[in-house]
C-alpha cells in the first residue's frame, strides 16, 4: 500500500509540474489583457478619417525635417541619457495605458466641465460635445480629447472623469482649433509640455496605411524644468544638463538602412516616421514611450492586427543608439480661432 501511495503522489506531482505551463501562459494572457476585452479594432470603420487634418500644414508636428537640419550641440549626451533609460525600461509604444483616447465629439451634447485643479485659472471649460460612451484613459493623467471635424476643434482634458450624478468633471482642460499648431502658447495644455493631446498620436489609420506623416510625441523619464519649441511649459524635475528639456526634437538617422534591421510591420511605419519627422518629447513617463491613440475611441479594446496586443507594445529592434537631436528652425506663427473658446 506505501508503494502505491507513493506511486499515486508521483503521478499527482507529476500532473501539477505539467500544469505549470499552462498555468503560466494563462497567466501571461491575463497579465497582457489587463481590460480582459476582446473586440478588436475594425479599420473600415476610423472615424478620424473625417479630420481634414490635424493642425496645419506648417505647424510642427507637420513639417518634415530639412536634409540640411542642424545637430544639437548637446546631442551625444542627450542621446546617451535616452539609451541607458531603453535599457533599462525599454522603448515601447503605450496602446490601452497612459495614453490618450480620441473621441468623435457629439453635436448634441453640451458639458460644462468643472475644472478642479489648485491652479487652474478659470473653473468651468463650458459647451463641450463629450459623448456619453466617452472613456477616459484608465491610468492617473485620466487623458481624454474630444475631437470636433466639423467645427475644427478639439477639447483637452487632464483627469477625466464623472463626477457626483454623473456630471463630467476634469482638474484641467483647454480647447485649440484643429488647423492651428497643435501647441497651447500660454502653455495652458493637458500635457506637461504645452501641447495639445492629439499631436504626435499614431492613429490607427496611419498604420493601415503604413505611413505616418507626422512628427510622434514621446515620454522619457529625465525630462528638465526647461523647455524649448515647440513646447510652451515644462514638468520636469531633472536637473538643467543631465537630461533632455521638455520639446527636445530627436531624429532616426536617416541614412539608416531600415532593411537591415528586421522590423516588425509597425516597426518599420514608426521607424519611417522617426527619419522624416522625428520625435518630440512632450512629457515624462516612467518608461520611454511613444503614443497610440487608445483604441477605446474607436469602440474597440486593442488594434487587432496592426499592433501585437498589450497595453505596451515594444519597439526592441528600433537602434535608439542612431538617433540625433536636431534644431529645426521654428514655425511661424499659426492661427488661432477664437470660435473654439480657448482658456485664457
Amino acid at each position: 500500500m506505501r508503494a502505491a501511495g507513493r506511486r499515486v503522489r508521483r503521478l499527482r506531482v507529476a500532473a501539477l509540474v505539467a500544469a505549470v505551463p499552462a498555468a503560466v501562459a494563462a497567466l501571461a494572457v491575463v497579465l497582457e489583457r489587463p481590460d480582459g476585452g476582446g473586440r478588436p479594432l475594425d479599420t473600415t470603420d476610423l472615424w478620424t478619417r473625417e479630420v481634414d487634418a490635424f493642425y496645419a500644414p506648417s505647424s510642427p508636428w507637420n513639417t518634415p525635417l530639412p536634409a540640411d537640419v542642424p545637430v544639437h550641440p548637446r546631442s551625444a549626451p542627450m542621446v546617451d541619457a535616452l539609451v541607458r533609460a531603453v535599457r533599462a525600461r525599454g522603448f515601447v509604444i503605450a496602446v490601452t495605458e497612459w495614453t490618450v483616447p480620441l473621441v468623435r465629439a457629439d453635436p448634441a451634447a453640451r458639458h460644462d466641465i468643472a475644472l478642479t485643479a489648485s491652479w487652474a485659472p478659470r473653473r468651468v471649460l463650458p459647451a463641450v460635445p463629450v459623448p456619453d460612451d466617452a472613456r477616459p484613459d484608465p491610468e492617473g493623467d485620466g487623458h481624454l480629447a474630444v475631437i470636433d471635424p466639423v467645427r475644427g476643434c478639439e477639447w483637452d482634458l487632464w483627469q477625466a472623469r464623472r463626477g457626483p450624478g454623473g456630471r463630467w468633471e476634469a482638474s484641467w482642460g483647454n480647447v485649440t482649433p484643429l488647423h492651428g499648431a497643435g501647441v497651447y502658447p500660454d502653455g495652458l495644455s493637458a500635457r506637461g509640455s504645452g501641447f495639445a493631446l492629439a499631436a504626435g498620436l499614431i492613429r490607427p489609420e496611419e498604420l493601415a496605411a503604413g505611413r505616418i506623416d507626422h512628427a510622434l510625441v514621446f515620454a522619457f523619464p529625465g525630462t528638465e524644468p526647461g523647455h524649448v519649441p515647440p513646447a510652451t511649459k515644462s514638468d520636469g524635475r531633472r536637473a538643467a544638463g543631465t537630461g533632455m528639456p521638455m520639446g527636445t526634437r530627436l531624429q532616426l538617422d536617416p541614412a539608416l538602412d531600415l532593411d537591415a534591421l528586421g522590423l516588425t510591420g509597425h516597426e518599420r511605419v514608426v521607424a519611417e516616421a522617426l527619419q522624416r519627422h522625428g520625435m518630440v518629447l512632450g512629457d515624462t513617463g516612467g518608461v520611454p514611450s511613444l503614443y497610440a491613440a487608445h483604441p477605446s475611441g474607436y469602440g474597440a479594446d486593442d488594434y487587432g492586427a496592426l499592433l501585437p496586443r498589450g497595453a505596451r507594445v515594444a519597439l526592441g529592434r528600433l537602434p535608439v543608439e542612431r538617433m540625433r537631436v536636431v534644431t529645426p528652425p521654428p514655425p511661424p506663427p499659426q492661427p488661432v480661432a477664437a470660435a473654439c473658446g480657448s482658456a485664457p
